[in-house]
């Protein structure tokens, strides 16, 4: 049980481990499995996000629920990085697979970098996003970033060859952020050919973002559970996917 006790920032003590690794998911479908597995510390609850502290062979981590969306990942990964002082944030779950990227369900795939896809302006030609707006989100080391996050981190090599070592196959490209939920093949067509992106999920770019502004490195890792597009739920994976992914997260964890 996550404790009932609400750890305001200032009572939530700073944690001082070498390398401590931070893992961020939307749901406690998602990361239900790796609570259960890691060896447990502790538990409690800030700010409606859940948190559980312990590690993985001689690995520090920490398994974070933010709750879905955006601003709830943001939030979560903003309280994590303040508190927990992480060396790298692994945001996880479950993924949406976008027509033309060859990716299958239950597929594993990891992000090279990460888009906002609905951020931005629709006018009379379509969409624009955020350089046309000249809005940029971010200005960092002498670069302005508008929607998109190039994913170049030594957390994700080290997650890369991690799961080369351990023999786990897995795809790699563009990933998108969205607030809703791709539900039309005509959108998911669009985006496909917007972004390149494989992968659409709620959170990613969110959390790219804020350890972005804190200058820690992140890496994001999904299962695919359903394909962006006309919605079809006898054809989802979602529980398999969730628990492909944290079986996968496990045997790697401890050495990246």
């Amino acid at each position: 049980m996550w404790s009932p006790v609400v750890f305001y920032k200032s009572q939530l003590p700073i944690c001082y481990y070498y390398q401590m690794l931070c893992m961020i998911a939307a749901t406690e479908r998602e990361s239900y499995l790796l609570i259960e597995s890691i060896s447990i510390k502790r538990k409690w609850t800030e700010a409606g996000i859940h948190f559980a502290e312990g590690a993985v062979g001689r690995k520090e981590v920490a398994v974070v629920i933010s709750g879905p969306g955006k601003v709830n990942a943001a939030h979560a990964t903003a309280l994590a990085i303040s508190g927990l002082s992480p060396t790298g944030v692994l945001n996880f779950g479950i993924g949406g697979g976008l027509p033309g990227s060859g990716l299958q369900l239950l597929e594993i795939t990891l992000a090279d970098s990460e888009h906002y896809a609905d951020e931005g302006v629709f006018t009379e030609r379509g969409f624009m996003d955020l350089s046309f707006l000249r809005l940029p989100l971010i200005r960092s080391g002498g670069k302005e970033y508008y929607n998109s996050f190039p994913i170049t981190s030594s957390l994700r090599a080290r997650l890369r060859s991690a799961l080369k070592d351990a023999g786990i196959p897995f795809r790699e490209g563009p990933f998108i952020t969205v607030s809703t939920v791709t539900g039309t093949d005509e959108r998911a067509r669009l985006l496909r050919r917007r972004y390149r992106a494989v992968c659409e999920n709620m959170e990613g770019a969110a959390v790219a973002h804020v350890c972005l502004m804190h200058g820690v490195d992140f890496a994001e890792l999904r299962c695919i559970s359903n394909f962006a597009g006309r919605r079809d739920r006898r054809k989802w994976k979602t529980e398999e996917a969730a628990r492909r992914l944290q079986e996968c997260i496990l045997k790697v964890a401890g050495t990246i």
